[in-house]
């Protein structure tokens, strides 16, 4: 379902198109290093860090659009801190681009903790 874009929310809502495209461009290099054959680690760190950072601006973009189509609300926005859950899935890709190596959880876990 599209809600239309009030003219006064435009700005917002261009702003949050681009940065759901730029998450999306992200999440696509990511994609394709975990495809690729051996990758160099820090150039996973880095694109997972690109990536980290796109996804904080996304959220960022969503909710002040979210806070601007609801002004006259008391609802309080919706706090997005879901650390550990976060470092665990970052932890988890790490995992997998060392080919599910045992013996490295600790560090998956401190490289993921470093990214967010």
């Amino acid at each position: 379902m599209n809600v239309p874009a009030p003219s006064t929310n435009l700005p917002l809502w261009r702003e949050y198109r681009r940065a759901f495209e730029e998450f999306a461009r992200k999440a696509r290099i990511v994609q394709s290093l975990k495809e690729s054959a051996g990758p160099a680690r820090a150039l996973i760190d880095d694109a997972l860090l690109e990536l980290e950072r796109a996804r904080l601006h996304y959220n960022n973009c969503r909710d002040a659009l979210a806070a601007a189509l609801r002004p006259n609300s008391n609802l309080a926005p919706v706090a997005s801190g879901d650390h550990v859950g976060h470092i665990r899935e970052l932890a988890r890709l790490l995992w997998d681009f060392e080919n599910r190596r045992d013996g490295r959880a600790d560090d998956d876990w401190y490289r993921a903790e470093k990214i967010v």
